[in-house]
């Protein structure tokens, strides 16, 4: 039988219950960004990533706007990869990040959290780069003199997302002996295939509606003139 459903407000209790109240509470916050993380990089790979037949639709419907999309959503993704691994304390504010975890973690699952931390940092390394100096903020010499910034591949953030689910799934482990399985998370209604599904619907519409009045058999709806909501 499958575990019951709970609510954030009863997940939360019981980490701190299990936990105590300082990792707790990190570990929550963290597994719900990472959660989070997942289910937008799910968005962006159902979207760019799935196959050409599908990149030759959403060009076809709105290129343009898809290419837009496509830079916020990837630049989002980046930014919270960043935000993930920055440094606990920034200009005299703390931060929410995975570095906090080692400190926190009882002593015997602790050189296990700390290698798949650093792991993750140096995974993120690259991404970390274009952050500070392309994403957060807008570098002097990389913006004027074209001082080059890391590539980042679809593999690397890959690789970044996936370091992050090895370092929680290991704390996971050791409190509950479940991980948890972020790639499965299930969306809700309305994510990018739903779109996509819309998309080819309407073209293949259009079209059937263009042979019809090329070939002088229009059905009435054919000829009224649609207004955008």
């Amino acid at each position: 039988m499958s575990e019951r459903y709970r609510s954030s407000e009863e997940v939360l209790a019981r980490h701190v219950r299990d936990m105590g109240e300082d990792l707790g509470r990190v570990y929550t916050e963290l597994a719900n960004g990472v959660a989070r993380l997942q289910l937008k990089w799910d968005l962006y790979k159902q979207l760019y990533t799935h196959s050409q037949n599908r990149i030759d639709l959403i060009n076809r419907a709105a290129g343009w706007f898809f290419r837009v999309v496509q830079g916020a959503l990837i630049g989002d993704v980046l930014l919270h990869v960043g935000r993930l691994t920055d440094q606990e304390r920034i200009s005299g504010r703390d931060n929410l990040t995975i570095r906090r975890l080692p400190t926190l973690v009882p002593r015997e699952v602790r050189p296990d959290v700390t290698a798949l931390c650093d792991a993750a940092i140096s995974a993120c390394e690259s991404i970390r780069a274009w952050r500070n100096r392309r994403g957060a903020h807008s570098d002097l010499q990389t913006a004027i003199l074209g001082s080059p910034v890391p590539d980042i591949t679809y593999e690397q953030i890959d690789w970044a997302v996936v370091s992050f689910r090895n370092l929680l799934n290991r704390i996971e482990q050791h409190y509950w002996r479940t991980p948890v399985m972020y790639e499965e998370i299930v969306a809700p209604p309305g994510d990018a295939d739903a779109l996509v599904y819309c998309l080819l619907k309407g073209i293949r519409s259009d079209e059937a509606r263009y042979r019809r009045l090329k070939d002088g058999n229009p059905l009435p709806e054919d000829l009224k003139q649609e207004e955008l909501p």
